[in-house]
């Protein structure tokens, strides 16, 4: 995973954000089965990119 924002919308009620980097990419419904039941996420986005193909900024 590159990024996770989660937040409360109300009580007991979440939104999220989830980034991810894959190298067998699979559809955003097939990760959003993978995430637990019972956590309030009413509402999420996934966001898949395919390794090797995200440039990054050079580090000193």
């Amino acid at each position: 995973m590159t990024d996770l924002h989660v937040w409360s919308i109300g009580p007991g009620i979440h939104a999220a954000i989830i980034a991810l980097v894959s190298e067998k990419l699979s559809s955003p419904d097939d990760y959003r089965k993978r995430l637990p039941e019972g956590h309030g996420l009413v509402h999420v986005s996934i966001e898949i990119h395919q390794a090797g193909t995200i440039s990054r900024p050079d580090r000193a």
